[in-house]
């Protein structure tokens, strides 16, 4: 049993005493002197020195610091090859609450180098079980690096490892971080494959906790191909299992999941429910991990209800709880929810602040994602700017690595992002062929979101083209995929896009009620540009039909909407006024 220290429970984690780590690793500081030769005395010294002097100064918020000693410790042991006492060090419990070891915690913390290294040193050292341990996390940590391929080759050595011995939970494992490593790719179906496999696997052997987590996965894949219901319905089945179990750190984490698919169902009010159970959970045990990620999908279900105010002030703590136990990739998620939701009600200057500081993590910690994404939101401001040169500079960046990455779904956003960019810029010959690679994408992930985006997007190509006929066809075949996925914004945009084709076919009765379905739902969601949008084309719908002063009125609130964004559209809609009289 290894005894902790009362005094430091920096980051999350309480720390062993150095007491109880040297009698873990039978080393008595009295009796080195005995070890020949010298070089390898000074090697055993060097680890109690680690362990017993070693003290994090308490100004020093850095997780890496405050477990130096330990590590530290080990590379010594390493250099004299005892590597039974190395993996002792690493097997540590860290935290009492998700009984994560050493090198678990590391990967929690996001210093995945740092894991590599470590796994990278032991494997082939000790046996089976080592090597097994050493197979899972670097293929893990590859993953949250963006090295994709390295990641698999580490999942295939595990799986044949596995199989050569007859062991099946590992089997499940290896089969469970394929079907991860897909996923991150993209490509739902071999990640489904690798699932469901894992989990007959997981059902035969009796394995409760790898059905829990494989129920996740596919749920999480179900959610990222669109499939919000099959995805509610997996995460429902988490949630139940680990109620059952009375896993309340599992149960915090389903919650939150839950939670998030809600957002995406439109169904705001069990969205905000979900996140705060799972947000009181967090408390009580003081999982702050979850926590963090649970402010923020509260944060995102009050900024879809226009509750900008309770959405800043949740992103606010998430980003104050991840700077208090010093996660970077969680500082940085945090700064883009802050940088996406002041994108979100047009105030570009901050919105380009965060997403700037959280591309300056990303590139520190290496997080090649999250560079692209937030390259990719920096994109989307100066696109909401005007500045569609820029735009398209920035976008091109974050291409570049998802085409290194070879991550599908994102690719596909990129694409449709830069054909935003070409579009608006009067370019339609290169913003069609965006968009279409941006639905052939999406038809071969099966993620229906982007697929309903891109063909919508379509459909306005072809209409500035005056190809009125096929301008309807893509626009209707979105909103059909927009209402089976419920995805009500982009069921208003569509409709929005619709009424423009009518228009100019001069259908105004019918543009009409498109338009007023549109604001109705923009007004709902609380999507101020949606809305200035809508009211515009309203108020151009009633100019046709010879409506002046219902044109006038919806023309002042479209101008008071764009006047206090600020955006690019302004100048269109004080025109327009100026046309009504």
């Amino acid at each position: 049993m290894v005894d902790t220290e009362n005094n430091n429970t920096e980051g999350g984690v309480v720390l062993p005493s150095a007491e109880s780590v040297l009698e873990l690793l039978e080393l008595d500081p009295d009796s080195l002197m005995s070890i020949k030769p010298l070089s390898k005395r000074l090697q055993y010294q060097a680890v109690v020195i680690w362990l017993t002097d070693y003290k994090c100064p308490q100004e020093v918020n850095n997780n890496l610091e405050i477990v130096k000693g330990y590590l530290e410790a080990f590379y010594h042991l390493g250099e004299v090859e005892d590597w039974e006492r190395a993996s002792k060090i690493i097997a540590l419990e860290f935290d009492s609450l998700t009984q994560e070891d050493l090198l678990e915690k590391l990967n929690t913390w996001g210093y995945y180098p740092e894991q590599i290294d470590l796994c990278r040193k032991l494997l082939g050292k000790i046996n089976y079980t080592w090597d097994s341990t050493c197979l899972k996390n670097l293929s893990q940590s590859h993953n949250s690096l963006g090295n994709y391929q390295q990641s698999m080759n580490f999942c295939e050595q595990l799986l044949v490892m596995a199989k050569n011995a007859g062991h099946h939970m590992d089997i499940e494992t290896a089969l469970s971080n394929q079907g991860t490593v897909h996923h991150s790719l993209g490509n739902y179906q071999k990640a489904m494959n690798c699932y469901q496999d894992g989990l007959t696997i997981a059902r035969e052997i009796g394995d409760s906790s790898g059905i829990e987590k494989l129920l996740a996965n596919i749920g999480s894949v179900y959610h990222s191909q669109g499939d919000y219901h099959q995805a509610i319905n997996y995460r429902k089945q988490h949630l139940e299992i680990t109620r059952v179990n009375r896993e309340l750190a599992s149960e915090a984490r389903a919650l939150n999941n839950l939670g998030n698919t809600y957002n995406f169902l439109g169904e705001y009010q069990s969205a905000i429910d979900c996140c705060q159970q799972s947000v009181k959970i967090a408390k009580q045990i003081n999982y702050r991990f979850v926590e963090i990620g649970a402010l923020a999908n509260l944060g995102i279900a009050y900024r879809c209800i226009a509750d900008y105010s309770n959405a800043i002030e949740c992103y606010k703590q998430s980003l104050n709880l991840a700077r208090e136990i010093g996660v970077r990739a969680n500082i940085g998620n945090a700064l883009g929810n802050l940088g996406i939701i002041y994108y979100f009600i047009a105030d570009y200057p901050h919105a380009a602040e965060y997403c700037e500081q959280w591309l300056v993590i990303a590139r520190e910690i290496g997080d090649v994602s999250g560079i692209s994404m937030a390259l990719g939101n920096l994109g989307n401001v100066y696109h909401s700017l005007g500045n569609y040169q820029k735009s398209i500079e920035y976008h091109q960046q974050s291409l570049e690595i998802v085409k290194e990455l070879g991550n599908l779904a994102s690719l596909g956003n990129v694409l449709g992002n830069l054909g935003n960019a070409y579009y608006s810029l009067g370019k339609y010959q290169e913003s069609l062929e965006y968009y279409q690679q941006t639905l052939e994408i999406s038809e071969k992930t099966g993620d229906k979101a982007v697929q309903a985006r891109a063909m919508s997007d379509l459909g306005l190509v072809y209409k500035s083209l005056g190809n009125y006929q096929k301008s309807s066809d893509y626009q209707q075949q979105a909103l059909v995929i927009a209402k089976e996925i419920d995805d009500i914004a982009q069921v208003a945009r569509v409709k929005g896009n619709i009424a423009g084709t009518l228009i100019e076919l001069k259908r105004y009765s019918e543009a009409l009620e498109y338009l007023q379905e549109a604001l109705a739902i923009f007004t709902k969601i609380g999507e101020p540009h949606g809305k200035a949008e809508a009211l515009k084309n309203i108020a151009e719908t009633h100019q046709h039909l010879g409506n002046l002063d219902a044109a006038r009125q919806y023309c002042d609130e479209a101008l008071a909407i764009f006047t206090e964004l600020g955006v690019p559209e302004l100048k269109g809609c004080q025109e327009l006024r100026e046309k009504l009289g």
